[in-house]
């Protein structure tokens, strides 16, 4: 069950599949069962330190699984993808002073908490239950926050149900995994405010016209989807499911329900632009001015743009 859900959480087909540049997101979620992970031998140690380290080099918001890994390394001893996860995020810091992420300090205050809140509960939540934008921003409108009641009882139930009769190592699962979809959304949001995350100010048209579903909620509702074979591991303990075809039932219901959803999923960046096509043009825009030393490029999200040196555009 556990497998199926980097492949069809509903908001993953949005701009995250299929796009290398947001393949963090799942090298986030990997991560921590990359410290949980028992490896034997030296290859497999070797192999779980450069998995690790890979996710930690890409992802800064690994940091936090810091107490995991220090769990990791003074229960288990494995020592080689929590020195990995340090390594990574000292990397992290080191190329953020070298070369800054951000031409001036976010500042954290400029995102309020209710906006915070308010998108996780939409985003994190809200996405698997309903992944298109427009019908979620219809619903909210009409409804007000009634349209993601649903959803959020289930969640809820889940890890209440995980916490009062799961064994130890499941209640510690659950609360992690709803802690880390929880700091996981913020600090995405937070360290990158924008009007667009300001939930709480939304007027009616801003739900109609500026409502979409976002990357950054793609980990978060993985995360939180990692409740549902925790539960059923709590039933099946609980010999609620046995093991018979019932205990195959389960990843089976899982599986449709989140096709249901991913399916229904429209690709943010499918309409384009094309990266060839801007490549041709920002190359003729360099042949026809000699002065220019770059020219640029327009990708997705509408806003954002690259700036190629020419000399790269011609080939020199």
């Amino acid at each position: 069950m556990l497998a199926l859900i980097p492949v069809l959480v509903p908001v993953g087909p949005l701009e995250v599949l299929g796009n290398v540049a947001n393949l963090h997101w799942y090298l986030l979620w990997l991560c921590p069962w990359l410290l949980v992970y028992e490896p034997r031998g030296w290859t497999g140690r070797a192999g779980l330190f450069v998995a690790t380290l890979a996710a930690a080099t890409t992802e800064i918001i690994v940091g936090i699984f810091l107490p995991l890994a220090l769990w990791s390394l003074v229960k288990r001893r494995n020592y080689a993808a929590p020195l990995a996860l340090v390594a990574g995020i000292g990397l992290q810091l080191l190329a953020t002073v070298a070369d800054p992420r951000y031409a001036e300090t976010p500042r954290l205050d400029s995102m309020q908490p209710l906006s915070v809140i308010y998108g996780f509960i939409l985003q994190a939540v809200g996405s698997i239950w309903e992944p298109d934008a427009r019908t979620m921003a219809l619903n909210i409108v009409t409804f007000g926050g009634f349209a993601v009641v649903v959803p959020s009882i289930i969640v809820l139930g889940l890890l209440a149900y995980i916490t009062i009769y799961g064994r130890a190592p499941l209640k510690v699962a659950a609360l992690y995994a709803a802690g880390a979809a929880a700091a996981c959304w913020a600090a995405a949001t937070v360290l990158n405010p924008s009007p667009e995350f300001d939930f709480a100010n939304f007027s009616r048209d801003d739900w109609l016209s500026g409502f979409t579903f976002f990357r950054y909620a793609v980990t978060p509702s993985m995360f939180l989807l990692a409740l549902v074979p925790m539960a059923c591991a709590v039933a099946e303990d609980r010999g609620i499911i046995g093991r018979n075809r019932a205990r195959y039932l389960a990843p089976v219901l899982m599986a449709v329900f989140l096709s249901t959803s991913y399916f229904e999923a429209t690709p943010a960046r499918q309409t384009g632009p094309e990266w060839t096509t801007g490549v041709r043009a920002a190359a003729a825009q360099c042949a026809a001015d000699p002065s220019l030393t770059e020219a640029v490029i327009a990708v997705t999200p509408a806003t954002w743009q690259v700036a190629v040196p020419c000399r790269v555009l011609s080939g020199r």
